[in-house]
């Protein structure tokens, strides 16, 4: 999740992002990863396939 293809702000809380990213072996479902930004190191808050969105 270093180099995610788009990073979007998560709406309700600003200490969270949400990063995406393509992955070539699930049919390239895309990945959500919600990741706290304000721990250091930052925290993964939750992991999903994202039905609803396409890169």
């Amino acid at each position: 999740m270093a180099f995610p293809e788009a990073v979007e702000k998560d709406r309700v809380d600003p200490s969270l992002e949400h990063r995406l990213v393509r992955i070539p072996e699930r049919g390239n479902k895309v990945l959500r990863v919600v990741v706290n930004l304000k721990p250091h190191p930052m925290r993964v808050v939750t992991a999903f396939l994202d039905r609803r969105v396409v890169l």
